[in-house]
Order: C-alpha cells, then sequence, then structure tokens
C-alpha cells in the first residue's frame, strides 16, 4: 500500500468535490470506490449491498490508514466519485 499516493489522490478528489463521505451519503451517489474502517455490521452490510448492486469496489481500511488518508480520526467510510481517481487509488492499495 502506497500511502503517500493514496492520500495525494484522495487529496484531487477532496478539493474536485469528488468524495463523499458517509454510509448515506456513498449509497445516494455514483461511487466508484469505498473504503471503510470500524463501521457497524448494518453499516457494511448496506455497503456490501450497494457495493453488489453498483459492481463497485469496497475496500476495508485500518483505522490509522484511514485517519492518514482522509487526516481526521471521525470519518470511518468515503467513496471516489470519479472513476479515474478511484483506479488510480486502487493501482496503489
Amino acid at each position: 500500500m502506497n500511502l503517500n499516493k493514496i492520500t495525494t489522490y484522495v487529496g484531487f478528489a477532496i478539493r474536485s468535490k469528488s468524495i463523499c463521505y458517509g454510509v448515506d451519503n456513498i449509497v445516494k451517489a455514483k461511487c466508484y470506490l469505498v473504503c471503510y474502517s470500524e463501521l457497524s455490521d448494518r453499516s457494511i452490510r448496506q455497503l456490501e449491498l450497494y457495493c453488489n448492486k453498483e459492481v463497485q469496489r469496497l475496500v476495508k481500511l485500518d483505522k490509522q490508514a484511514m485517519e492518514n488518508i482522509v487526516l481526521s480520526n471521525k470519518i470511518m467510510a468515503f467513496g471516489i466519485t470519479n472513476e479515474n481517481l478511484s483506479k488510480a487509488i486502487l493501482e496503489n492499495l
């Protein structure tokens, strides 16, 4: 996992408004990549159903990696709505 590149790509997504935070916002948007850490079983099932239906990638990160990527300890799930950025992030996972 290349954490520096992933953090850079997520930063690009934030600046271009190509990111959604939280399970409820993710399932409403068209996300190509969904990353999560330390969610409840119900929230994980909700994301799994969404990703299986939409044929998207669902990636579980450990808590420390999530905090380093989004620079916050309050965000537990995010989705990338830009296809190219999501591919770049997946290549570095």
